[in-house]
């Protein structure tokens, strides 16, 4: 089937069904793409660059029950553990985890795959799009691509604004077992290696990134290039 986006200048609206679809589609695609290539990165480095700094830090060892008896170089051990278990698929040490942490852990890996599946298959989406539907990337388009991409961004501002319970109550829930978001609490030790800051950071700090970019990107084919 012959591309359908040879069209002049005209409202995203009057674009068929299917053609909306495809501009949603590529966007949410290059949305987590960037995401998730930032967030990794940026989540590894945090952890074995001790993601306890007073930046992210806001539960101190010393206030830790008196039964755990920790020290930084536990909790150190404990965030290298982390970071093996998901890279070599070291298995998770019962010295520093709880049961509960561990089979929380195994949802984030879990989640983690299912995210680099979904990651690959929206690079095969793009990949094809541009190798295959290359009429679709005029100028006018891409500037489409960019508007739906960064009103989705704008979109989830709230997320960050109220992030407590969007973390607690919509991301938790829907992700992951009931309550497991418990395991950032004082019997813990991944209370503290963690923070609900640390992901605030993480998570604002890509959301913050990605509106700048495509913020740029549509100014560019706005105002700059003719």
């Amino acid at each position: 089937m012959k591309s359908k986006f040879k069209s002049k200048k005209i409202s995203f609206f009057n674009f068929e069904i299917l053609d909306r679809i495809i501009f949603i589609l590529i966007s949410l695609s290059i949305i987590f793409m960037i995401s998730f290539t930032l967030i990794l990165p940026i989540f590894v480095n945090f952890t074995l660059q001790n993601s306890l700094s007073s930046l992210t830090q806001s539960h101190s060892i010393e206030d830790s029950p008196q039964h755990f008896n920790l020290n930084s170089t536990q909790v150190s051990q404990a965030q290298k553990n982390i970071i093996n278990y998901y890279i070599l698929s070291e298995e998770l040490s019962s010295q520093f985890f709880s049961e509960f942490e561990i089979v929380h852990y195994k949802d984030v890996k879990q989640i983690l795959l299912i995210s680099s599946s979904i990651y690959i298959l929206f690079l095969i989406i793009v990949i094809y799009f541009l190798l295959f539907q290359k009429s679709l990337f005029n100028t006018y388009n891409i500037k489409i691509i960019f508007k739906i991409s960064l009103s989705i961004l704008i979109l989830c501002i709230p997320c960050i604004i109220f992030f407590e319970y969007f973390w607690r109550n919509i991301f938790h829930s829907i992700l992951f077992k009931e309550d497991s978001f418990q395991i950032l609490q004082p019997q813990y030790i991944s209370y503290y290696i963690y923070s609900e800051q640390f992901f605030l950071i993480i998570v604002g700090g890509v959301l913050l990134i990605q509106i700048l970019l495509f913020s740029t990107i549509f100014l560019y084919f706005k105002y700059i290039k003719k």
